[in-house]
């Protein structure tokens, strides 16, 4: 009986309900004219009965009608997911204009945009003399 239900593998979206998990499944389709390859995202609510956390690649299993929404379980838990701590890049500090605190408790300020800039507006190279 097992072996005519439809499984997914799926990436855990949300655990913030009790038992139940949002799992989201990415197929990928080609266009039958053109043969661009899209993807689609599919979120589905799965009953969970193991401890799962936000990242993780499970397995769900197709079952009956457990609530008005869920008709998936999680089977296993594929791979443990990490939840990958956002970091600003180089440039986005530039942009941002975000200070740097170091350990010793110095103020490093990172300026943004380029620095000739600045060397324009003050030299007043622009002619104000236009009769």
């Amino acid at each position: 009986m097992l072996q005519n239900r439809k499984t997914r593998v799926g990436t855990i979206v949300s655990d913030k309900m009790i038992k139940t998990a949002v799992v989201s499944i990415e197929t990928q389709q080609r266009h039958r004219l053109y043969g661009k390859i899209t993807k689609k995202r599919t979120r589905v609510k799965a009953h969970v009965e193991i401890p799962v956390e936000v990242g993780d690649l499970v397995r769900i299993v197709e079952t009956r009608p457990l609530s008005k929404e869920k008709r998936w379980i999680v089977q296993e838990i594929v791979q443990k997911g990490k939840m990958a701590a956002w970091q600003p890049l180089s440039s986005d500090e530039q942009v941002l204009g975000v200070v740097e605190e170091k350990m010793t408790g110095e103020v490093e300020p990172v300026t943004a945009g380029p620095d000739n800039i600045d060397q324009e507006e003050t030299s007043g190279t622009q002619n104000d003399s236009v009769n």
